[in-house]
């Protein structure tokens, strides 16, 4: 049984497999894609491709653009896609984010967004202990000084990054914190290879911060979610299941915001 949803695993459909497959493919293309490409990206059968494209056409998934011959994503997939946004609220989804990261880690867990040249928290849980981090909404840092600030950068465009930080002040809040832009943009490449940014003891003494990019629909960053922890608690075998579960859960917020996959991301969109 899946512990989200609750329904019991029978394995999968391979046609509903491969279906959802042409679907996720078309969708990280502009231009159509030709039933040749689809059917040996994915590999599949070309016969069980016409097939499964026919279907996605008649129920108007797919449309068929007959002057290049190839498939993009249809009317259907919009309506679809209307209906699931007027369900989303970005403070909720993060606040039941930073619960389900809480939880798993047993630390304080946040969801902070860009508020100009500082990120400000819109969601969060404190894990309750004799020794922890208290996070509350509406909080505010220096993006050069905390792990949000920096995961949101990392993953931005460039020409936002730029933008963001043209005459930006490198405050100095703690002994540790990034004091210039070359400082600043090697933690960022770090940030990048590691998939999550850490600020240790940056913008408060005794805390480590490990903090994941959140994408929306798009493919922009919208958010960063993150972990608290005291320094006595952060050992280095335990730091590497922190950045995997922060991660994750990021990942996890950033597909119910609609945004595509990990690895599709990594791909690009052609």
């Amino acid at each position: 049984m899946n512990s989200n949803t609750g329904v019991v695993a029978l394995g999968t459909v391979k046609s509903a497999d491969r279906t959802l497959d042409i679907m996720e493919f078309c969708a990280q293309h502009r231009e159509p894609i030709t039933h040749a490409q689809i059917a040996a990206a994915l590999n599949i059968p070309k016969s069980s491709a016409s097939a499964l494209l026919s279907n996605l056409v008649d129920r108007d998934y797919l449309s068929y653009h007959a002057s290049v011959r190839g498939y993009a994503l249809g009317a259907a997939v919009i309506a679809l896609t209307n209906g699931y946004l007027r369900e989303l609220d970005l403070a909720r989804l993060g606040q039941e984010a930073s619960q389900a990261l809480a939880a798993e880690l047993a630390e304080s867990a946040a969801l902070a967004v860009l508020a100009g040249e500082r990120v400000q928290v819109l969601a969060r849980h404190n894990w309750v202990q004799p020794l922890m981090y208290s996070v509350h909404i509406g909080d505010t840092a220096p993006l050069h000084a905390s792990a949000s600030g920096k995961a949101i950068l990392a993953f931005a465009s460039p020409a936002r990054v730029g933008t963001t930080l043209v005459g930006y002040r490198f405050e100095r809040v703690t002994a540790a914190t990034i004091r210039g832009r070359k400082a600043l943009d090697r933690s960022l490449d770090q940030a990048r290879e590691a998939g999550v940014a850490i600020a240790s003891e940056e913008l408060v003494l005794g805390i480590v911060t490990a903090a994941a990019p959140v994408y929306d629909m798009q493919g922009e960053v919208i958010a960063a979610l993150s972990v608290s922890i005291p320094t006595p608690r952060v050992r280095l075998g335990r730091l590497d299941a922190v950045t995997a579960s922060v991660r994750k859960h990021a990942d996890q917020l950033s597909r119910r915001l609609g945004a595509m996959p990990r690895a599709a991301r990594a791909r690009g969109v052609n």
